[in-house]
């Protein structure tokens, strides 16, 4: 089992540790963050790091590294990230849950965890590609680098995405559609046909029920 430092010591950080312990990926040795980050000692009993100290706690040769932040800057700041530690000579993991590894061709510093998440036969990941529990991904479906893909979304077969997007929660994209690079799909989209790069689409959430909700729940006893 490889040893590691993880890049964050936020939620998703804390996310990809407990999964790398659970599924036995790998051991959690330490975390790290950038200097202006630094606000403790320690992340889940495990030393917490400046990034300009990493080479000297954990260095290169004797452990690899995840980067584990959020979708800021469509992805952005994670492939920065991703970048420095590579050239740093860190070799980068990726986290996939047991019952995919095989099934889905991925680079590195990707995520896929479970719950009902499905993948059909020939899905090509990209790196530094976060898919969260309950997505559907059907045959010969591509995602580029740099990709988050929220709970619950759908891709349809011979679906491409691109490096640099955002999907949201329970989105639908249909058979044979490319989502261009840098675009933000918004939660609950029905995406039906292409989009070119850097395209938002953002559904406008459902109004508020004109009734009171203890009205509303009077009336259905």
């Amino acid at each position: 089992m490889s040893k590691i430092v993880i890049f964050g010591n936020g939620q998703v950080a804390r996310t990809v540790a407990y999964y790398c312990q659970a599924w036995q990926l790998a051991e959690v040795c330490g975390f790290a963050v950038d200097r202006n980050f630094m606000n403790a000692d320690a992340c889940l009993n495990r030393p917490l790091v400046a990034a300009d100290e990493m080479t000297d706690r954990f260095p290169p040769g004797e452990y690899s590294s995840f980067v584990a932040v959020g979708y800021q800057d469509l992805n952005g700041f994670r492939a920065r990230k991703v970048a420095d530690l590579k050239s740093r000579g860190y070799e980068l993991i990726s986290v996939i849950h047991p019952t995919a590894i095989g099934l889905v061709q991925t680079g590195d510093n990707s995520m896929v965890i479970p719950g009902e998440t499905l993948f059909e036969p020939f899905v090509v990941l990209g790196s530094n590609v976060f898919i969260w529990n309950g997505v559907s991904l059907s045959h010969y479906v591509e995602v580029g680098d740099n990709t988050w893909i929220s709970n619950s979304s759908v891709a349809g077969g011979n679906v491409t995405i691109g490096k640099d997007c955002f999907i949201g929660l329970n989105v639908t994209i249909n058979n044979r559609v490319t989502v261009g690079n840098g675009c933000l799909v918004g939660s609950g989209s029905l995406v039906t046909r292409d989009l070119p790069d850097g395209k938002a689409l953002l559904p406008e959430a459902t109004a508020p029920a004109p009734a009171d909700a203890r009205v509303i729940k009077a009336l259905l006893k």
